[in-house]
């Protein structure tokens, strides 16, 4: 009789044993699953830094080429601008009096005008 108790205390000592590895494997597993919640948080918020950081070289780039293409535009017109003026001093000096007369009205005043225009 002593041997059949002895046995069936190690069998309660057993399942009371099996029930506390359950118990520590389930806490280890809630354990590993919150570790991995942290670390993505973390890892997320490191990546978020990354990310702001390269945006900020990004729009400070962009800005730089827009200032650039700004500067280039402007220069651009103002070259245009010169030129225009050049041909029109190249046009009246190169260009007899008579004729400056003759295709001033040319190109004010088309010939089709006159056709299709009678109000």
């Amino acid at each position: 009789m002593d041997r059949g108790k002895m046995l069936q205390e190690k069998q309660r000592e057993v399942r009371w044993l099996e029930k506390k590895l359950e118990a520590a494997e389930k806490a280890k597993q809630t354990a590993d699953e919150r570790f991995e919640r942290r670390a993505a948080v973390v890892d997320s918020g490191l990546r978020v830094q990354e990310l702001q950081r390269r945006l900020e070289g990004s729009e400070q780039a962009y800005n730089e080429l827009r200032m650039q293409s700004e500067a280039y535009k402007k220069h651009s017109m103002d070259l245009l601008t010169k030129e225009k003026k050049l041909n029109t001093k190249l046009r009246m000096i190169l260009t007899p009096p008579f004729l400056t007369q003759f295709s001033a009205g040319i190109s004010t005043t088309p010939a089709f005008v006159f056709f299709c225009d009678r109000t």
